[in-house]
């Protein structure tokens, strides 16, 4: 009876191992205000390694000041829409090294190309992948004038939280007018929507990233999966029990 009570607790056990767990435990790519490399081009180069075959979105081809819908790279994956409106409006005081051109929200939603002459916004990006990506950067461009409440949100299929950016991204004249942030995400760990959050002063997208696999992920068992064999390993004990019990007993 004893062995018995063992074996159900063994496998109550495994069934409560095997209910999906809100586990994440990808890894951020960001920059930091008093880093050497303030423009986060360190960031962004580990970022790279660690995430595989990277798409890139860039707003190069297109002429300053022109007006996106948020569709124009729908064919390789990603779309584009204002978050939280309202801010203020600032000078770019700079793009991300190596591009002209970036993106910014205006405060009644108007996605709209900018150049280092044009004005940036400070309303909230949001981005949506389809179909979800392991690995999702970009490269930011600040205003002058301060603010420190930037962040990026990821998200999962469904709409779920999967993390925050663990540092805001600050924006100190003395120090960082441009920077990069990005996520790689652990074996079964997706993102469907990315939100970059504000706190109103201007800001300007360089460029996004976004990879389908992440070259420094290890294929694990997920929790799941470790209950799966938790539990056919108990099974497969209960199983040898019942069978040398019937055998005793002559059944």
């Amino acid at each position: 009876m004893r062995y018995q009570r063992s074996v159900f607790c063994a496998v109550f056990l495994s069934l409560f191992v095997m209910m999906p767990l809100n586990v994440f435990a990808g890894t951020w790519f960001q920059s930091d205000e008093n880093a050497p490399v303030v423009e986060g081009t360190t960031a962004r180069t580990n970022f790279q390694s660690a995430a595989g075959a990277l798409n890139q979105v860039n707003f190069e081809s297109f002429g300053d000041g022109a007006v996106l819908t948020g569709n124009e790279f729908s064919a390789s994956g990603v779309t584009f829409s204002a978050g939280t409106l309202g801010g203020d409006t600032d000078d770019v005081d700079s793009l991300f090294p190596g591009f002209t051109r970036g993106l910014t929200v205006q405060s009644d939603g108007t996605l709209r190309v900018i150049s280092s002459t044009g004005v940036s916004e400070g309303s909230n990006l949001e981005i949506t992948f389809n179909p979800p990506v392991r690995a999702a950067g970009f490269t930011v461009g600040l205003d002058p004038e301060g603010g420190d409440n930037r962040v990026m949100e990821v998200y999962s299929p469904g709409n779920v939280l999967l993390d925050t950016s663990p540092l805001e991204i600050f924006d100190d004249s003395d120090n960082l007018q441009s920077a990069f942030v990005g996520f790689v995400g652990n074996p079964g760990e997706l993102i469907e929507r990315v939100v970059i959050g504000n706190d109103d002063d201007g800001m300007v997208i360089s460029s996004f990233e976004f990879s389908q696999t992440a070259a420094s992920s290890v294929a694990v068992p997920t929790m799941t999966e470790w209950g799966m064999i938790l539990f056919m390993f108990i099974a497969g004990l209960a199983s040898v029990y019942y069978l040398r019990r019937r055998r005793r007993l002559g059944n």
